[in-house]
């Protein structure tokens, strides 16, 4: 499932839970939208729900110690299957355009762009997960 890592300045949504879960869930939205493709393995298409299949991280940061060329900076995380590597740089910039407009005017230094976007791929078989149990034999 695609995963979302976000670094944004510390602030940047002043408290307002409003536009703060508008950002999440667009940005959910978007990569369940963008990130779509036919898994090579099956040649079944892949679909992802927004709510239950995107993993978001939300990271801020302080403006004053980072140096950024972007506002908001997204990392997303996912297989990197023909199908959606064809046209990667299209599916970006469809999210880096509608995220772009939820930037507030006044987090964007001169000369900065207000949002960039990375994908970092993985092949198959490249993660792990295990629910916590217990070591007590008893």
């Amino acid at each position: 499932m695609p995963e979302v890592i976000v670094n944004f300045p510390a602030g940047m949504f002043k408290g307002e839970d409003a536009s703060r879960l508008h950002f999440k869930y667009t940005l959910k939205d978007l990569v369940a939208e963008q990130m779509s493709a036919i898994d090579p393995h099956t040649g079944v298409m892949v679909t992802f729900n927004p709510d239950a299949d995107i993993d978001v991280t939300a990271l801020p940061y302080d403006p004053l110690m980072s140096d950024t060329t972007a506002t908001v900076l997204l990392k997303i995380i996912t297989y990197d299957w023909p199908d959606r590597m064809d046209n990667i740089k299209a599916r970006l910039e469809v999210i880096c355009k509608i995220m772009a407009a939820l930037v507030p005017d006044e987090f964007i230094m001169p000369g900065q762009d207000a949002v960039s976007v990375t994908f970092l791929g993985k092949e198959k078989g490249c993660w792990a997960s295990a629910q916590k149990f217990s070591l007590d034999p008893s």
